[in-house]
């Protein structure tokens, strides 16, 4: 299985504005959006692929994804059911994204018996 995760903007954050209409209409009402100032904020997702398989999105709720999060809310909930079904061919493929590669991640996948490439 081949995992990663994503952030994405809720919101474009370039500092353009942006006016569409007719030349000459850009004050018309009909032509003025409100924007909010915390611009929208991000969220970070989660999901795996294999052949013929892929898993739910795993959406991170509030903050970055750390080693703990990530071997609490990923591997122990959503990696470990499909290893299990998958059986003893199961390989799990990461990045070397920093939470992919801390200790308490490779103690966990040690002690699950998980094969993986890195």
């Amino acid at each position: 299985m081949f995992i990663d995760e994503s952030r994405f903007a809720m919101e474009l954050d370039d500092k353009c504005i942006r006016i569409w209409g007719k030349q000459g209409t850009r004050n018309q009402p009909q032509n003025i959006t409100e924007h909010h100032a915390f611009r929208g904020g991000r969220i970070m997702v989660w999901s795996g692929i294999s052949l013929g398989y892929r898993t739910d999105l795993h959406i991170f709720k509030r903050g970055s994804v750390t080693a703990v999060r990530y071997r609490d809310e990923v591997l122990k909930h959503i990696v470990i059911l499909y290893a299990a079904a998958v059986g003893p061919i199961f390989v799990l493929m990461e990045d070397n994204a920093r939470p992919h590669t801390a200790d308490i991640v490779d103690d966990y996948l040690e002690s699950e018996g998980f094969a993986r490439m890195s």
